[in-house]
């Protein structure tokens, strides 16, 4: 019997600012049909614990300002034309700095990530 230790991935964490690593990306769709990522970072939280915490990116043009910063933050290119494969595995094993706060949703509060920085930023 295999035994298994996890922590929630719903446990709210400090609001500030981690190093983090792009562990995962999935695809998946919203209600209304669009495309959506979910993008998966591994981080350390001030307990030493190892979380994941993820974002999710819905892919339309009014949202094309978040992935702008997460290819810089990564130090991908990030202006004129920039191609992206469908499955964004070009993003997997990144290391930016991103900043977490939290937000209500459906009644619950939750960790929000708000913003995405390369790793050598303040």
């Amino acid at each position: 019997m295999t035994k298994y230790n996890f922590t929630s991935s719903r446990e709210l964490i400090q609001d500030g600012d981690y190093k983090a690593m792009i562990s995962g990306i999935k695809t998946k769709e919203t209600k209304t049909g669009n495309s959506l990522k979910q993008v998966t970072f591994d981080i350390e939280d001030d307990k030493g614990r190892k979380l994941k915490i993820s974002d999710f990116i819905v892919e339309i043009k009014e949202v094309e300002w978040k992935i702008q910063s997460l290819l810089w933050a990564c130090g991908m290119p990030c202006e004129g034309k920039v191609e992206i494969s469908d499955e964004w595995d070009e993003f997997l094993g990144k290391k930016l700095k991103i900043t977490v706060s939290h937000e209500e949703y459906q009644g619950k509060r939750r960790n929000k990530i708000i913003s995405y920085r390369p790793i050598n930023s303040k």
